[in-house]
């Protein structure tokens, strides 16, 4: 292989521990781990190889593999004994990622990276099987943190909710998000339309959302999923990307091909789900700026209408935004009723967002941090959000 330094080269390596833990209750979790290296090297013509195994003489030395951590029957048991109560009715299935990777001749070179990153999938099935609930938890680490001190009580309470959950009806609601809610929908309808797509002009002055809200792209916020110096092609990040500014996009999220279509400076956005894949501009951590409302009283204001908890199975098409309703409670008398309810869907226009009344003062991240945006899934996309008020919310059937 000729060197790397001729313009026009590349290459992405990654070496590290690939994880896995099936668990329905009833029956031994599997569990497997698997050591991955690998790599990919664009030439000079635009050509690109895939390989298995160490980097091809001339492109540097061998990537050393991350230390394996907490042993893989301790998680497996973990999980074992947080589905063991559900007896079959919850299924989960957990992966981890620990890589070491390198970009190198595509800028100057950039220093080695760890990746660590984790998922708890699955779903909850009802007492009389006819309902499936989608679980899901993921982030930065491995998760065994979450698994000892969260989990359990985290699971036992959603079951409980769920159990006792009535069916949704579908109309208009004045709403409130709760921040896990709230977050799926600024992630849907801020983050993605800030991803900068090749070929497209710009949004930048497009009004998003109301003036409560104000983004920001942040990969070394503190408690985000995604904690980077350098992005996948190298960049390196040199702070927070303003998002929106009152409710309008004020900037985009850029790899170096976007940035240089665009007239724009790259945002350290360029990430990749591995090294065999190209990178794409994705969020990092979505931070919105807090409010100055407190739930307990925007919840008064709305008076009657929904506390939305949890959404899940969210996505964005030309149609709008959509999210199935995993757990709501009604609001009767400006007060949180206890009577919980699940079903249906928000459907909404992407501008879903100009509706927000106002936010909260208190933002927190969201427990799910999966995206899967082109086919690459990311286990480390944040989203951290104050509690919104929202009038007249969609909920369909």
């Amino acid at each position: 292989m000729a060197s790397p330094r001729r313009p026009g080269e590349a290459g992405w390596f990654e070496r590290g521990l690939c994880r896995t833990v099936h668990a329905c209750g009833g029956a031994p979790p599997r569990a497997l781990e698997m050591a991955v290296e690998r790599g990919r090297v664009r030439e000079r013509g635009g050509a690109e190889h895939r390989f298995g195994g160490p980097p091809p003489a001339g492109w540097g030395p061998r990537l050393s593999s991350p230390a394996p951590g907490v042993a893989l029957d301790a998680v497996a048991g973990a999980i074992e004994a947080l589905v063991a109560p559900y007896r079959g009715r919850v299924r989960l299935a957990y992966s981890a990622a620990a890589f070491h990777r390198r970009t190198a001749g595509n800028t100057l070179d950039a220093p080695v990276r760890p990746s660590f990153t984790w998922a708890l999938t699955g779903s909850l099935i009802s007492a009389d099987g006819g309902t499936a609930w989608p679980l899901g938890w993921s982030g930065a680490g491995d998760g065994v943190g979450w698994l000892a001190a969260g989990a359990e009580e985290e699971l036992r309470e959603m079951a409980g909710a769920l159990e006792r959950a009535r069916p949704l009806e579908a109309g208009r609601y004045d709403a409130v998000l709760g921040p896990d809610a709230a977050a799926v929908l600024v992630h849907e309808t801020v983050g993605h339309l800030a991803e900068a797509a090749p070929g497209a002009p710009p949004a930048l002055g497009v009004r998003l959302a109301s003036e409560a809200l104000s983004v920001e792209d942040d990969p070394g916020a503190p408690g985000g999923a995604a904690c980077y110096a350098y992005d996948d092609e190298g960049v390196r990040s040199l702070g927070p990307t303003p998002v929106l500014r009152e409710g309008v996009v004020v900037g985009e999220l850029h790899t170096a091909d976007t940035a240089r279509a665009s007239g724009a400076l790259p945002t350290a956005n360029g990430r990749a789900a591995g090294a065999w894949h190209p990178p794409l501009p994705r969020i990092s951590n979505l931070v919105c700026a807090p409010g100055d409302a407190d739930e307990g009283e925007m919840v008064d204001r709305v008076g009657r209408g929904l506390y939305l908890r949890r959404l899940g199975e969210a996505g964005l098409s030309r149609a709008g935004v959509s999210a199935r309703v995993v757990l709501a409670e009604r609001i009767e008398g400006g007060a949180r009723t206890g009577e919980f309810l699940t079903g249906g869907w928000v459907e909404e226009e992407a501008g879903v967002l100009r509706r927000v009344v106002e936010a909260g003062d208190a933002p927190r991240f969201r427990a799910n941090a999966m995206c899967g945006r082109a086919g690459q899934l990311l286990c480390d996309v944040g989203t951290c959000s104050p509690a919104l008020r929202v009038g007249q919310l969609r909920i369909v059937r």
